[in-house]
């Protein structure tokens, strides 16, 4: 019985750090809702990394913010002030409430200002 329960508790902790799916419906946090989304940056910009972003909803636009979102939320953990997006990607996809947006963006996460 104590070896299920310690199976148990450790495929929680497994399951719990698998994916970077954010709550679509959380605020967005200090450090992320100072960190610019542009198409383009000063090449005085260092490049720290890169991260991607998801969104899926009914509405276009909420599947756009909840993908920005996602990329400041993350470029923010990693130090940056701002992500460029790299790609963006726009599909649909059929479910039972009807047709889903879904947008997935790349983006590079740049440390502009010091």
């Amino acid at each position: 019985m104590r070896s299920l329960l310690v199976l148990a508790g450790a495929l929680l902790v497994v399951v719990g750090c698998g994916g970077k799916t954010r709550d679509a419906s959380a605020p967005l946090s200090p450090a992320a809702q100072k960190v610019v989304i542009s198409k383009e940056a000063s090449p005085t910009c260092k490049k720290i990394g890169t991260v991607k972003g998801s969104g899926k909803d009914l509405d276009g636009k909420v599947s756009d913010e909840q993908a920005s979102n996602a990329v400041r939320e993350q470029a923010a953990t990693m130090g940056g002030d701002t992500a460029k997006i790299v790609t963006e990607t726009n599909n649909s996809e059929a479910g039972s409430g009807g047709t889903y947006f879904v947008i997935d963006k790349t983006a590079d996460v740049l440390k502009c200002n010091p």
